[in-house]
This record gives C-alpha cells, sequence and structure tokens, in this order.
C-alpha cells in the first residue's frame, strides 16, 4: 500500500445503462475497476456485483454498502427522528445520478410523496426551478420538501424557510468483503 487507495463505486440498481455519458450513467468505463484497490457495490451486497464487471475485478477486494437514514435535518439546523414525517405529504426533489433510489428509499420509509421532481446530477438552484418546487408543494399540500444532502447543501443558502426543507443524514452500513 502506497498510501493511496483507488476506491471504484458501482451501483446494485440496474445494469441496463452501464455505458459512459451521455447514453449511461457511468462517469468511466468499466474497465476502470481494473486500476482500483476497492469494489463498493452501492445499495446492494458484494455477491450482487453486475456480471459485466467480473472480467475487471478476480483479484479485488469487494464490499457491499447500504445507506440508512439515520436522522432527518430541517432547513439545515433541526435534527429530528425519520420518523418524525411519516405519512405527512411532502414534495421530493433530486439532483444525483440514480434519483428514483432516493424517491424508492424515501417512500420504502413510509414517505408519502405528494409530488417529485428531478434534475440532472449536479444541477445547481436557481429562481425557476425554485418557483416549480414551492408551486408543487403548495399544489399538493406538502407539509415539506425532502431532498438529497448533496442537494440540500447547494439549495439552503436560498431557501426561504416554508415549506421546510428536509434531508436524510445517512450512515453507511458496509458489509460482505469478498
Amino acid at each position: 500500500f502506497n498510501g493511496e487507495l483507488d476506491i471504484v463505486l458501482v451501483e446494485d440498481s440496474g445494469t441496463g445503462d452501464l455505458g459512459t455519458r451521455p447514453g449511461g450513467r457511468l462517469r468511466e468505463t468499466l474497465r476502470v475497476a481494473k486500476r482500483a484497490n476497492l469494489i463498493v457495490v452501492t445499495r446492494g451486497k458484494a455477491a450482487q456485483l453486475p456480471a459485466c464487471l467480473e472480467p475487471y475485478v478476480s483479484d479485488k477486494t469487494i464490499i457491499g454498502a447500504a445507506f440508512e437514514w439515520e436522522m432527518l435535518v430541517v432547513n439545515g439546523k433541526d435534527r429530528f427522528p425519520v420518523d418524525s414525517f411519516v405519512d405527512r405529504p411532502v414534495t421530493a426533489f433530486a439532483a444525483v445520478g440514480n434519483p428514483d433510489a432516493f424517491f424508492a428509499q424515501a417512500e420504502s420509509l413510509g414517505f408519502v410523496l405528494a409530488g417529485r421532481r428531478s434534475w440532472p446530477d449536479h444541477a445547481v438552484p436557481n429562481p425557476a426551478r425554485l418557483r416549480v418546487l414551492l408551486s408543487e408543494a403548495h399544489r399538493t399540500g406538502a407539509k415539506a420538501v425532502l431532498t438529497t444532502e448533496k442537494d440540500a447543501i447547494k439549495w439552503l443558502p436560498t431557501w426561504p424557510g416554508d415549506p421546510p426543507l428536509l434531508y436524510p443524514r445517512l450512515r453507511v452500513l458496509f458489509d460482505d468483503i469478498e
């Protein structure tokens, strides 16, 4: 070990689009796994490594990683148990690589997504997007707007505060070292 660690993350939520952009959702080709020291299968277990990666990782350490919602952060400061907003309508949005996985996890925890909006990965806040979110929240009777922590960091400086902006603080659970 020379002090550098190359980690490749691959999500286990579908393998149909494992090409590079613009057609697929990967930032680099699958061959990048050859240089990796560690492969992390996110949202899955090590045994769920997509088959298309197997030729590149025969001698690699592979682990699974799950993301558990530890708490909810409201307007960037107050912290509440995750179940504080369960069964109450929220509008959800995400500008991440796989927004549907975020929405599905929220629903699996009991959140009622009265509205949902996704933008391209790394999309930045702007007045038009804010108007869309606030209008949708108002139209659907949402008690809050739910997003990812990654997106909340960008939105908090300009968020009006009402409805409150919620995001989960995540805990990573590793398992299945192979």
